[in-house]
């Protein structure tokens, strides 16, 4: 028990902080901002994709499908992980939105 108990994964978390769900809203709130602006952006065929995984002209739907899969990987894994929990919300939240304003995407 000792070392689960000092593990970064656990399969007993403790139950949700009031800021980590106002993170978690925040996170979601980044990620679907992120990928609306991302589908945005590549309607400018002149704009390309820079995520490997996407390709450099996703459709639609592999945008959502990779923003949701993402998403809810990133959740439940902060779910698991108490110990980084606000980390990966709150960075991931951030990131969304920062690269909707800044976009990574290259003309």
């Amino acid at each position: 028990y000792g070392a689960e108990k000092d593990s970064w994964l656990t399969m007993h978390p403790r139950a949700w902080t009031t800021a980590e769900k106002i993170n978690a809203i925040y996170f979601v709130v980044g990620q679907s901002f992120d990928a609306y602006t991302t589908g945005q952006m590549l309607d400018n065929p002149n704009v390309h994709e820079i995520n490997i995984i996407m390709g450099r002209h996703p459709s639609d739907s592999t945008i959502a499908i990779y923003m949701s899969l993402t998403g809810i990987v990133t959740v439940i894994l902060a779910h698991f992980s108490p110990k980084i929990r606000k980390y990966l919300l709150f960075s991931g939240g951030t990131l969304g939105i920062t690269m909707g304003f800044r976009n990574q995407n290259k003309y």
